[in-house]
């Protein structure tokens, strides 16, 4: 499967938007700011990168992004706020906010629903270009 991501740069996270091969929309997502490509602190650098389906301990089933510079271990898997990820993707059905101790964080909904969905698209391994909106 070819995947597309679009995005939008905020202060505090990346938005996103998936798309399938022929343009469906798939789902939201939600990055961590852009922060020079710095590990564990920002989101993925734009471009097209291959990946593959794979199992992760922590995790469950995630797809793996190959070849990011710099960075290694860099997932689409289910997540609802930036404090889920460490340089990570995850998507949710919808966009929102949580109340997490006080403080509302943009967020995703739903994001294992949307998770399910990917990886019953996904294969077991293709492609995923990352663009700005």
């Amino acid at each position: 499967m070819k995947f597309t991501l679009v995005r939008d740069y905020e202060v505090d996270c990346t938005d996103g938007e998936l798309f399938d091969s022929k343009g469906k929309h798939l789902a939201w997502t939600i990055e961590l700011p852009w922060r020079e490509n710095k590990h564990q602190i920002s989101c993925v650098p734009e471009g097209e990168y291959r990946y593959h389906k794979k199992f992760s301990q922590h995790l469950g089933w995630v797809l793996e992004l190959e070849k990011v510079p710099d960075r290694s271990l860099i997932y689409i898997h289910s997540g609802n706020t930036v404090l889920d990820l460490l340089g990570c993707i995850a998507p949710g059905t919808k966009q929102g906010t949580l109340d997490i101790k006080g403080k509302n964080y943009p967020a995703v909904l739903n994001s294992k629903d949307a998770m399910n969905k990917i990886l019953n698209l996904a294969g077991t391994s293709g492609t995923i270009t990352i663009a700005k909106r």
